[in-house]
């Protein structure tokens, strides 16, 4: 049972660099966790500019975790279930800007751990945090808490005030 809230904290970084990453093929999942860890994960951890960075380690969605309702499939097919997600945030755009800037190291080494990689930049303020039961602000290994990440889009037709309302007062409710 969660006993605090440490949401507060992550509202400092305006702007995040959300990354779904696939594992090279040909590499186990054991090595691409390893590499990830503790070489690439380090070299993009000491780049200027950030805020936070956290690893997320995955696995694959199997089926079986929520419970089923007509219509919606959630089964997810193997080509896009992704083995790792990287989230960076920054307390500025510029903040970001600088990251990339210096990201060059860390882009030359994607080839030797990622198949793909598909990045998503937010604007200010369009990644939210409603829920941190983690204490530790800064952990660094593992932290013994579940974290789920959603992803939503707004449907065409749908005003950003809507789509944002519903996010905050109905899907969220914090």
């Amino acid at each position: 049972m969660r006993t605090a809230n440490y949401a507060q904290r992550d509202q400092a970084a305006q702007v995040v660099f959300y990354v779904p990453l696939w594992k090279r093929s040909g590499i186990s999942l054991e090595l691409f966790d390893d590499y990830w860890r503790n070489v690439h994960g380090p070299v993009c951890a000491r780049l200027p500019g950030q805020y936070q960075y956290w690893q997320f380690h995955v696995a694959h969605n199997e089926g079986g975790i929520w419970p089923s309702i007509e219509g919606i499939d959630d089964k997810t097919p193997p080509e896009d279930q992704f083995d790792g997600i990287a989230e960076l945030t920054f307390k500025t755009v510029e903040d970001r800007q600088t990251w990339f800037q210096a990201s060059s190291i860390l882009m030359d080494d994607e080839h030797n751990l990622f198949r793909k990689a598909i990045g998503y930049n937010t604007n200010p303020g369009n990644s939210i945090t409603h829920v941190d039961g983690i204490e530790n602000g800064t952990p660094n290994g593992v932290v013994g808490v579940e974290k789920f990440h959603v992803l939503v889009r707004k449907a065409d037709g749908v005003s950003t005030d809507d789509f944002r309302h519903y996010l905050t007062d109905s899907l969220s409710q914090r």
